[in-house]
């Protein structure tokens, strides 16, 4: 759990540096709606396999690494 943690505090934090809003990520990593985007930030709900690998793409984090955080 706490490595999802350390994931959701990326993702927003790598959005917000991008300026991106959290409806263009979520059509960024394959249509997720802002609402989903919202609650993986908040850690209300986590993130279904199908988009954890474009998550770690845009974070540019490396798969096997970032399943050891």
């Amino acid at each position: 759990m706490q490595r999802y943690q350390r994931l959701r505090m990326q993702l927003r934090l790598k959005r917000v540096e991008a300026g991106l809003h959290q409806k263009t990520l979520g059509t960024l990593l394959g249509g997720a709606t802002q609402a989903l985007v919202s609650w993986w930030e908040s850690g209300r709900y986590m993130a279904e396999d199908r988009y954890l690998g474009r998550i770690n793409q845009f974070l540019s984090l490396d798969p096997l690494a970032a399943a050891f955080m």
